[in-house]
């Protein structure tokens, strides 16, 4: 185990990424950047998360910002949840602990939207707590090099990659030891293709020895794609027009949209012509300007976009729903979806017709 840690250790400190969280390392910078990363990229998450502590360089900073605007600079990063607990999360640690992280794995894991993982890092990196960080690439370098057969999907698995890995870490610097792990996924033990000619592990690597990297890890199944199908009705005259917040809860909990119907079953709308609208949606002149397809983690949205113009936008009768100016449209917070929509017909909305 000892070789296995060194090995890494001295790869990570030749090979290791200038990110600009490690320049920092405090509790408030490795918790940003961990909730930043969920999900997402480094090359994409990087400049969020310089954004962010631009914008706002403390907890405190951050717990005192309106959750809208919190959400607004999320744009782009998709899971809002992430957001809503970023801010709520923030909030806790001012009133619960004074503003200070708390410095153990269990006091942390009782923090909004922390998990183990997320714990884990803040603990080891910040703290210097021995307790090992398992990821996506860890479980994928683990696996490799010790012959894991346990599938990475069950729940019980974890323990048996946290065992081992925590044998690994030793007694010193575990900070250090789970930013190489973790790199040494992102960088060299990668999912497809991955470097095993010029790996400092490949003697000792089971999976390399055994000819079954590309069979490790094992995973039990995959998750069930969703499909759903969205209608957008825009309504609108030549200076305003209708938007609706989606509840803070769900699929993009607290974003901006156009009216729109939801289904999961197929509608009648997919092969029939549009010829008039819903209730809700007052009489105008029908235009379909258009279909997407958007796919998430989970599900895949088939989207609609119906034009409605009016001569004269009234005020919606629903409090649920707002009455805005076209030329304040890129002040809310849209999902991807629809901001790509309104991108693609920007000059379209902003002339007058």
């Amino acid at each position: 185990m000892e070789d296995f840690r060194q090995s890494l250790i001295d790869w990570y400190s030749v090979h290791k990424r200038d990110l600009p969280w490690r320049e920092d390392g405090s509790p408030y910078a490795v918790w940003l950047s961990e909730i930043i990363l969920q999900q997402t990229r480094v090359a994409q998450g990087s400049p969020y998360y310089v954004k962010f502590i631009e914008r706002y360089p403390s907890i405190k900073n951050l717990a005192q910002a309106p959750l809208d605007d919190i959400i607004k600079m999320w744009q782009g990063l998709g899971y809002y949840s992430r957001a809503r607990n970023l801010h709520a999360c923030a909030q806790q640690i001012c009133e619960e602990y004074d503003g200070e992280f708390p410095s153990t794995k269990s006091e942390l894991l009782k923090l909004k939207g922390v998990g183990d993982y997320t714990a884990s890092a803040i603990a080891s990196i910040a703290f210097g707590q021995s307790v090992v960080t398992i990821d996506g690439n860890v479980f994928r370098v683990l696996s490799r090099v010790f012959g894991i057969n346990e599938p990475i999907d069950v729940p019980a698995s974890r323990k048996v990659f946290a065992a081992i890995g925590q044998e690994a870490m030793g007694p010193s610097d575990p900070g250090t030891f789970n930013q190489a792990l973790m790199e040494f996924g992102a960088l060299q033990c990668v999912p497809r293709s991955p470097r095993c000619g010029e790996c400092p592990l490949q003697s000792s690597c089971v999976a390399f020895r055994t000819d079954r990297v590309d069979q490790l890890p094992i995973k039990k199944g995959k998750t069930k794609v969703e499909d759903r199908w969205h209608r957008y009705w825009i309504v609108h005259d030549k200076r305003s027009t209708w938007i609706r917040q989606r509840p803070q809860s769900g699929i993009w909990g607290g974003m901006f949209e156009f009216l729109v119907e939801e289904t999961n079953i197929l509608p009648p709308w997919v092969k029939e012509p549009i010829t008039e609208a819903p209730a809700f949606i007052p009489p105008g002149d029908l235009q379909v300007l258009g279909t997407s397809k958007h796919v998430l983690s989970h599900r895949k949205i088939h989207a609609t976009f119906i034009e409605v113009r009016v001569p004269s936008l009234p005020e919606p009768s629903a409090n649920s729903i707002r009455k805005v100016l076209w030329k304040d449209i890129e002040q809310y917070a849209w999902p991807r979806l629809l901001d790509r929509f309104l991108q693609s017909h920007e000059n379209y909305f902003s002339t007058d017709r």
